[in-house]
């Protein structure tokens, strides 16, 4: 019984990921990446520099191609910095 409630929750989950809109949140997030690559691409050092933001820093380290965009965004939300 306990596994057709997990079966079913699971599966209403997921159809809700699948089905619920993002509002533009994927394309917001585009647009700030891209000004801040731009900034750090103009600036023409992509050395962590001391305050720099998280998202800065994110930045910086895939143009240094430590990391690809997506592996540089997962441990910036989960706060992982290597």
């Amino acid at each position: 019984m306990r596994d057709l409630k997990l079966a079913n929750r699971l599966s209403r989950l997921e159809r809700a990921r699948v089905t619920r809109p993002d509002n533009g949140a994927r394309d917001r997030l585009g647009a700030k990446l891209s000004q801040m690559e731009a900034v750090v691409v103009a600036s023409g050092d992509a050395s962590d520099r001391p305050g720099a933001s998280p998202i800065e820093r994110m930045v910086r380290r895939y143009l240094r191609r430590e990391a690809d965009m997506s592996e540089a965004l997962r441990d910036t939300v989960a706060r992982r910095w290597p």
